[in-house]
């Protein structure tokens, strides 16, 4: 599995952030690097965060607690201590240390080595999630509309060469009509919709998932007044997006999150 670069967020500008985040919030706790793991927790808690985000940054911080508990003692989860180990205190936010000390009350979690580790954290502050340091320089692309036929002073033109053709009695040629404009940009805010009400649904299945039945009807009923013309198809082909770039994945007739372990 596929695990995204670490990404400079902190110090970006709002606009950027947005652009950085639409992505990396909805993966799962395997695909993202710890460093931004932490970043992403710390953000959801600032002040300023960009708000058409806020939803999607609480439901992945809600995630990580699940994923974190999920992770099978032994093997797994001390491999995941050994990666976190690796971080500073001032890199980790107080709502991971809070969802880390929980893993102590469980049996097999290697509580003493935690405890060590959340010791060695908490003499070290977390750093504050500045945003804004950098300015982003947004562009954005313009569809131009293709050409009409017979506008501008080419129209004087083509009407005279029809007037002379019907003179002459020649026979009329058919007239070429323009190509229709192409929808460029489609519909980003149903998009997302739909792909975080995927999202939410699946955090909260089993590990086993859903079927893709229930998937679809539990998605569509909670879009009948917002999206009341969704299809199963449009979510069928956004489910097939999202497996494509790893986000979700898909065995006999069921759809679940991606996860590393």
């Amino acid at each position: 599995m596929r695990r995204l670069p670490v990404q400079p967020l902190r110090g970006s500008d709002p606009t950027l952030l947005e652009i950085q985040l639409n992505d990396m919030v909805r993966r799962p706790l395997g695909q993202i690097s710890p460093v931004n793991i932490m970043d992403l927790v710390e953000l959801a808690g600032t002040e300023g965060r960009p708000m058409s985000l806020d939803k999607a940054l609480q439901t992945f911080v809600e995630g990580v607690g699940r994923q974190v508990a999920d992770i099978p003692k032994g093997r797994s989860w001390d491999e995941y201590l050994d990666e976190i180990e690796e971080l500073p205190g001032r890199h980790v936010p107080h709502r991971f240390r809070e969802m880390l000390a929980l893993e102590t009350t469980r049996d097999n979690r290697a509580a003493p080595r935690v405890n060590a580790l959340l010791e060695r954290w908490n003499a070290e502050p977390p750093e504050p999630f500045a945003l804004g340091l950098t300015a982003a320089k947004v562009t954005r692309s313009v569809e131009i509309p293709a050409p009409r036929l017979g506008d501008g002073t080419g129209a004087p033109r083509e009407k005279a060469r029809r007037a002379r053709q019907r003179a002459e009695g020649g026979a009329r040629k058919p007239s070429v009509r323009a190509a229709p404009r192409t929808k460029v940009i489609s519909d980003i805010d149903r998009f997302t919709y739909i792909q975080e009400q995927l999202v939410e649904r699946l955090a909260r299945a089993t590990e086993h998932g859903l079927a893709e039945a229930v998937l679809i009807a539990g998605v569509r009923h909670a879009a009948k007044e917002t999206y009341p013309d969704l299809t199963p198809v449009e979510v069928t082909g956004i489910l097939r997006q999202m497996r494509d770039v790893h986000v979700v994945r898909y065995s006999a007739g069921r759809w679940s999150l991606q996860t590393r372990f």
